[in-house]
Parts: structure tokens; C-alpha cells; sequence
């Protein structure tokens, strides 16, 4: 098991008039992810900035998760099957700086 960085992103302008949603989570380069696994971390206290052009944009840990990484991976486990390579995508700790333009 380890640990990288997603970024899960939204579309702002195309899913306004979609009732299915689905375009504003799909194009060829949403969902990006790494560039590496780290697999000697404690998840518990990782802070986690966000930066677009230089400017911190967001910053969190994860100690303020609802739920923390363990809790996590054994809640989704008892519903899905989880296998070598999936990945779990927790959330942005703190606020989302989706408001602004960038």
C-alpha cells in the first residue's frame, strides 16, 4: 500500500446544463495523478498545499478527515473489493478554492 497525490478535477462550464453530470468529471486530462507512490508515510498528518501559478490557493492536513485513512480503506472494504493498483480518493482537507478563477 501507499500513498499519492490526485487531483479530482471539476469542469465549471460544460456540466451547467447536463442533468447526468458526467462531463464535468470527463476529458483527457482530468483526474491526473503522482508523479510517485510513497509507501514509507504516516497519512495521519500530512499537510497538503495547493498551489496555481505560484500562489497558495488551499492548504489542509489530513488529521481533520472526517474519517482517517485506516477508518478509510476498511469502511469502503466491507462494500467493494479493493485490489493491487486501485486507488481511493479521500477528498480536499480544508476549504476548495473552486470559487476562483484561475
Amino acid at each position: 500500500m501507499g500513498y499519492t497525490c490526485a487531483n479530482d478535477v471539476s469542469s465549471e462550464g460544460s456540466w451547467h446544463d447536463d442533468p447526468s453530470n458526467w462531463r464535468k468529471k470527463t476529458s483527457d486530462t482530468f483526474g491526473p495523478v503522482g508523479p510517485w507512490i510513497e509507501t514509507d508515510l504516516d497519512p495521519q498528518g500530512v499537510e497538503i498545499i495547493t498551489r496555481v501559478n505560484g500562489k497558495e490557493t488551499d492548504r489542509g492536513s489530513t488529521s481533520g478527515m472526517t474519517f482517517n485513512c485506516y477508518e478509510t480503506v476498511s469502511r469502503i472494504s466491507e462494500f467493494v473489493t479493493l485490489h493491487p493498483g486501485d486507488l481511493i480518493l479521500t477528498g480536499a482537507p480544508g476549504a476548495v478554492g473552486g470559487n476562483e478563477r484561475w
